[in-house]
């Protein structure tokens, strides 16, 4: 008898499943379970190929396929570490345990508490900057070239940076420019002036710079410039309050009266 959907997360950390061996069993759930049980899987590294041969249950068990969901907004987060959940090592609960406990997967999990179905992608990697240092030889360590061009699957894939946003058409894009000083922010807001005076930008889309100050103290650290687990929830916080200020994902919403 179905007695409502059990939700639950089943995590394998990276050094788990990184080599699983062909013919491999990763068990799901191992204990009796009355309930119905939704199994996501989930491929939270771009270099990656998961091959899934088979799924083994009880006879008495069944796979039911799931509905599409008929609007769903996705949302590509481009980042540092930062946005991937970068953690030192700790026993508590503090530490993030990998990117699904960074804010783009918060903010994922606010939004549907508010009634506003998404997909979330992540374009991060600790270490390696969203663009690369001009005039220093042997500093090619933009994400572009680091992450995009030299990826395992780039080979038979070989996008540009520009053909991975367009590729995955997402509904909002956001972009953790940096989160030390903030004397990139004059070019910015010198830059968006003069693009929004282009007539094929304003036909293409829609630019926001907001500002994080105060999203996340130190407090909510473990480094002084990484957030713990609760630090990630508050900035995810503030994004989803913003995000219904601005009305940005309001056609995605299942309450909407919009078609």
């Amino acid at each position: 008898m179905d007695v409502g959907t059990y939700k639950a997360i089943f995590r394998r950390s990276i050094q788990d499943v990184a080599d699983v061996e062909a013919g491999e069993y990763l068990v799901l759930f191992n204990s009796e379970i009355s309930r119905k049980v939704e199994v996501e899987v989930m491929l939270v590294d771009w270099a990656s190929r998961p091959q899934i041969e088979s799924f083994v249950m009880e006879e008495r068990d069944n796979i039911i396929q799931l509905h599409q969901k008929p609007h769903t907004g996705r949302l590509l987060f481009m980042g540092d570490s930062i946005t991937s959940g970068f953690c030192s090592s700790g026993n508590d609960n503090s530490f993030s345990r990998d990117v699904m406990d960074a804010y783009p997967f918060a903010c994922q999990r606010g939004l549907d508490v508010e009634g506003i179905e998404t997909s979330v992608d992540v374009l991060a990697f600790p270490g390696i900057r969203l663009v690369g240092e001009h005039g220093k030889k042997g500093a090619e360590a933009g994400m572009a070239v680091k992450s995009i061009h030299e990826s395992a699957w780039m080979e038979e894939n070989p996008w540009s940076f520009d053909e991975v946003v367009k590729g995955y058409g997402p509904a909002v894009a956001f972009i953790a420019l940096a989160s030390g000083p903030s004397s990139y922010e004059p070019a910015l807001r010198q830059a968006t002036l003069s693009l929004e005076r282009s007539e094929i930008w304003q036909k293409a889309i829609h630019l926001h710079h907001v500002s994080t100050d105060g999203w996340c103290n130190v407090n909510e650290t473990f480094d002084g410039l990484h957030p713990t687990v609760e630090g990630h929830e508050e900035i995810a916080t503030k994004l989803v309050e913003w995000l219904q200020t601005t009305h940005i994902l309001d056609f995605y919403s299942v309450t909407s009266e919009k078609n």
